[in-house]
């Protein structure tokens, strides 16, 4: 409400200023000649603008001072192991959380990148896109404000301290290198094996000779551009379990085995999963407390333990064999372009390909598929669709009344009461074990008739069953400090307000709206936020918007004060601007654990100029006092061995023109310098041009 007086008064006083300047203009008119009646109108222009401009810039400490501050809630638990003491400033950064993002600090030429990934989707209106957004770009002042990001990296490695995410509870975990090292070992020997005098190149050009037996053209050229050949492991530390132990986690980006993955997962995706236990959130679990809600009944958990790491791998092939034959082989076949045959033995040669490499020892997994695999979910829900079916026959007859599973947790409800409960239990424990062997598994039986799951919390009375929306572990929300757009922001008070009244029964809803409220002020969301939010959801959905066009969608880094005026500049050229949020603190631990040896380039040069780079803008002295300054997103010993080539063969780069043209000139490619480096090539295309107008002599 206090929002619409206020526009009600803004437009009221715009009136009232459009009315005066109409006012000033007759006068002007009436009491001064023609002539020069519109350069005082002008000169009153200015005057009034800056005055306005004065008057406002006194008033608007004092609006802020009156606003009320919202103290932020703890925010995320920094777990610590070992002697381990952690300054006040250091504690701070870290409580934000992995998810936290800074603003990223962009130099001016990234900057002009910004405008110009706009402006090249707007078609006719990229000059225009350009030209507003350099003259923006001109008026804005840089934000001063930082996280001390890089003091905490300092601090950390020069006290030999590692940090790892925690895995459930969200926050940090520091512990000394040592206990790191430990950790980290027994880890991976838990479901890794060390694999000695492998040769990783030949692992690759095996897999490249197999592929191009199958006529898989567009893969092999895939899996020859990939520059990695192992697999990255990182770790999460298990901060919910007694002495924390680790988790570990591969990465695939930049591997060749992400191009087999990618290949086999979209081939798989045609499959449809018949599995009468698996559920993909907690939607059909209400829908089955709703209709159940009077019967007498009770519940435990099963867990499998390392599900990913435990799948046999001859299972598992079978398994997929029998859901293609239930999709259709013929179908399949002619989906993926390879007979059954051949896409299992492409299966099986990425499953045991997956190797991952940690301090320079090479692993791979003892059975089963990577936790950070594409793959994993997807076969693994193949694995255990032909288990819970057999375990759903087994138990039709029993008091069990249903099963839900999600991803490795099942929650099964049974008609009985306390009394038989004891021993309904360690009967469909034991029927769940023989099923699901060899899998190990856990369960969790309800506390003072109280049981979580998913992100519901369950609450049991000899009468009925009452549901709350409760999620699942201590993980506070992402702090609203966060350089996160404002829909993000939004769209998470938007969901904690709706799941609180949607997965909540009648008698518990007030309680979880209340909870949601807390958890959100918590986070530093302020008021307005959320009552305009509330407001929305008593009001009916929007319709679904047209499909946009990709070419018309642009992804910027989300900058306080320049990201949404490039918007503003895109959605006048018909151009969908969207923020995204690269620089979080998740990237600390990267950074800290990371070796300070220096990486070996993946390429074998027969000449090397100068030290490896990539991604760089460079400079190239010629003897006549010149110099060529080029850019390149390769090794820059690759391009100067292609410069080297073009001055033998006196053909190629605009340097072969200047040679021609100039009496014994050379290039001294031994004395190529780097000016500058960037990650994008419309970055160091800007960063060259800057730089060859500022040489004078290039």
């Amino acid at each position: 409400h206090g929002r619409r007086v206020c526009k009600i008064l803004r437009s009221e006083y715009q009136r009232q200023c459009r009315l005066y300047k109409d006012f000033l203009w007759i006068r002007l008119q009436e009491c001064t000649q023609p002539s020069s009646a519109s350069s005082q109108w002008h000169q009153f222009c200015v005057m009034i603008n800056s005055t306005t401009e004065f008057l406002w810039q006194r008033t608007l400490p004092f609006l802020r001072r009156c606003v009320p501050k919202v103290n932020a809630g703890p925010g995320n638990d920094v777990h610590t192991l070992g002697n381990v003491s952690l300054p006040k400033q250091t504690q701070q950064v870290l409580s934000l959380g992995p998810k936290f993002a800074t603003e990223p600090r962009k130099s001016p030429a990234e900057l002009l990148e910004m405008v110009r990934q706009v402006s090249r989707r707007s078609g006719a209106e990229a000059e225009r896109c350009v030209s507003e957004g350099v003259d923006f770009l001109q008026r804005h002042r840089s934000s001063t404000r930082t996280l001390p990001v890089e003091k905490t990296i300092r601090y950390l490695k020069d006290n030999a301290l590692n940090i790892v995410p925690a895995d459930k509870e969200g926050g940090f975990c520091v512990l000394e290198k040592t206990m790191y090292l430990q950790k980290a070992s027994e880890a991976i020997a838990t479901n890794f094996k060390e694999c000695k005098k492998l040769s990783l190149a030949k692992v690759k050009t095996k897999a490249m000779k197999f592929i191009e037996t199958l006529k898989l053209d567009g893969l092999v050229h895939s899996v020859a551009k990939a520059e990695k050949l192992s697999l990255n492991m990182f770790f999460s530390g298990k901060t919910h379990k007694d002495a924390c132990p680790f988790r570990v986690i591969v990465s695939e980006k930049g591997s060749w085995q992400q191009a087999v993955a990618r290949f086999l997962q979209e081939k798989l995706s045609v499959l449809e999963i018949n599995d009468p236990f698996r559920v993909k959130n907690s939607d059909e679990i209400i829908e089955f407390l709703k209709l159940n809600n009077s019967k007498r009944m009770s519940t435990l958990s099963v867990d499998i333990k390392d599900l990913y790491y435990s799948i046999p791998h001859d299972c598992l092939l079978k398994n997929v064999r029998d859901c293609i034959d239930s999709h259709g082989a013929t179908a399949f076949q002619n989906n993926a372009g390879l007979s059954i045959d051949n896409f299992v033995e492409l299966l099986t040669m990425y499953l045991t390909s997956t190797y991952a490499q940690w301090k320079d020892m090479t692993f791979i997994q003892k059975q089963g598929v990577c936790i950070g695999s594409c793959l994993a979910p997807c076969l693994s829900d193949i694995f255990l669709a032909t288990r819970d079916k057999m375990l759903h026959d087994c138990l039709r007859d029993t008091n069990v009344l249903k099963v839900f599973r999600f991803v490795d947790d099942f929650i099964v409800f049974v008609d009985c009461d306390k009394e038989s409960f004891s021993a309904s239990v360690h009967k469909h424990l034991t029927t769940f074990a023989e099923y699901l062997a060899p899998l190990e598994l856990t369960h969790e039986l309800p506390e003072d008739n109280f049981i979580r799951f998913l992100d519901i919390g369950l609450h049991f009375s000899s009468e009925h069953v009452c549901w709350a929306f409760e999620p699942r572990g201590n993980k506070p929300l992402l702090p609203f400090s966060s350089a996160h757009s404002k829909a993000v922001k939004r769209g998470i008070v938007k969901s904690c307000l709706s799941n609180a009244l949607s997965k909540s029964c009648l008698h518990l809803v007030g309680r979880s709206f209340d909870i949601q409220v807390q958890r959100l002020s918590s986070a530093g969301c302020q008021p307005a936020l959320l009552a305009s939010t509330a407001e929305n959801l008593l009001k009916k959905p929007a319709s679904i918007p047209d499909r946009i066009d990709r070419k018309k969608v642009a992804v910027i880094p989300y900058i306080h004060g320049i990201s949404h005026n490039i918007k503003k500049i895109g959605a006048r050229a018909g151009v969908r601007v969207v923020f995204n949020a690269p620089e979080k603190l998740s990237r600390i631990c990267k950074r800290v654990n990371a070796e300070d040896a220096a990486v070996a380039c993946s390429k074998r040069h027969q000449q090397r100029f100068v030290a490896c780079k990539k991604s760089v803008v460079y400079s190239i002295p010629l003897a006549c006092g010149k110099q060529y300054i080029g850019q390149t997103g390769r090794c820059l010993n690759e391009r100067l061995r292609e410069h080297a080539r073009d001055v033998k063969n006196k053909s190629g780069s605009k340097m072969i023109d200047h040679i021609r043209n100039c009496r014994n000139c050379t290039p001294a490619l031994e004395k190529t310098s780097v000016l500058r480096r960037c990650k994008t090539q419309l970055g160091r295309e800007i960063i060259e041009a800057n730089e060859i107008g500022k040489s004078g002599n290039s």
